[in-house]
């Protein structure tokens, strides 16, 4: 993941649609629907090689033999060994969003950057995608992306996203939106003369409105608890969960993680919040430590090589979505959007993924799937 996400947008298109509430009546592939609770999973879309710094850092991270297995399915390694990722394609869209579809998502999660950005070539993808409808999509963005000076104009953008008929929506018709908060403290600073960070959601909700659109459901994403409840409390967002989680296992197995992860979910509740519980894939950051990428500084754990956990069997991976969307299903007093977000779809150079890969397949995805529907 890239820890400081850069400034929004994706595309900004103006529609003239009518709400998100009163357009998808009938799109939830019927798993999501007989289950009850929407499945997400967060897209970073750094996998077009060349294209960008970040798209060169991550084709470096996964180019050792020992690390090519994790590459996804698009990705092609020569008869020398050299990997190239070059998933800018409508092909290859098309082909994930089948994927996401067979395996029970109902949206994907994309992080924002700039228009211009190639970090925002796969949305642009995704939303000009003819089969964009059997996965809908909503927006996560960092809270150190929002200025006073900015939010006004990124506040309009998210907002005419979130009028398109594929956005996803939860409790009757609220668009979802998710903001990534690693520092509370530091980034609360740009606002200490503007009236705190709730007036970057304010001016959301705001657009929103003027869009005739219902009030958007923020979720703050801090991996903290406590400071998670602090952050949502301070901003008005309406429940908290994390982008991602673990407890610095070394050399530890899944089932670590996931026990971790699960009891997470038990003190995101407690703290009083509302919850959008998290489940992962994985967390494996060894090829990042390996070769570094630019914009993080590893250091601590981020720069141990024994700080990982096992990667998990596909089963392994299937039942911990299948109990976060139970939990979700049991606790609904806590969990009121009724949605669970996985970690990811695509951070394959983290450790994390769902999107098929070189060395597994879609054994993931089935494996998902299957989990989903059982009894």
């Amino acid at each position: 993941m890239n820890l400081r996400l850069q400034s929004l947008l994706v595309t900004a298109v103006l529609v003239t649609a009518s709400p998100c509430f009163a357009q998808q009546e009938a799109k939830s592939p019927p798993a999501a629907a007989a289950r009850g609770v929407a499945l997400g999973a967060i897209r970073w879309d750094a996998w077009h090689g060349d294209a960008s710094q970040i798209g060169r850092a991550v084709q470096k991270t996964l180019s050792p033999k020992r690390w090519q297995s994790r590459l996804p399915f698009f990705a092609e390694v020569s008869s020398e060994g050299a990997v190239t990722i070059a998933g800018d394609s409508d092909a290859v869209m098309t082909r994930e969003i089948a994927y996401a579809h067979e395996a029970g998502l109902d949206y994907w999660a994309f992080c924002t950057f700039d228009a211009e950005s190639p970090m925002s070539r796969a949305l642009t993808r995704y939303l000009a995608n003819p089969n964009r409808d059997k996965v809908r999509f909503c927006m996560i963005v960092g809270a150190n992306d929002w200025t006073p000076d900015n939010v006004e104009a990124r506040a309009a953008r998210i907002a005419d996203l979130m009028a398109r008929p594929s956005y996803q929506c939860v409790m009757n018709g609220r668009p979802l939106f998710y903001i990534l908060n690693l520092d509370p403290e530091a980034n609360e600073k740009p606002w200490a003369k503007a009236g705190g960070f709730r007036n970057a959601v304010k001016a959301l909700r705001a657009a929103a409105e003027v869009r005739n659109l219902p009030t958007p459901y923020c979720v703050a994403m801090v991996p903290w608890p406590d400071k998670a409840k602090g952050f949502a409390d301070a901003s008005g967002c309406d429940a908290i969960s994390a982008y991602a989680v673990q407890a610095g296992g070394k050399d530890a197995p899944f089932r670590e993680l996931t026990a971790y992860v699960e009891d997470f979910w038990k003190r995101s509740a407690a703290s009083g919040a509302k919850v959008v519980p998290l489940a992962m894939t994985g967390w494996d950051r060894r090829p990042r430590v390996e070769n570094p990428v630019f914009w993080e500084h590893n250091e601590g754990w981020g720069a141990d090589l024994e700080r990982f956990y096992e990667q998990p069997k596909p089963a392994e991976i299937g039942s911990h979505i299948r109990k976060a969307v139970d939990w979700t299903r049991d606790h609904a007093a806590h969990a009121d959007a009724q949605t669970v977000i996985v970690y990811g779809w695509n951070e394959h150079d983290e450790g994390g993924w769902l999107c098929p890969t070189r060395g597994e397949g879609d054994a993931r995805v089935k494996a998902v799937r299957e989990a989903l529907a059982q009894p």
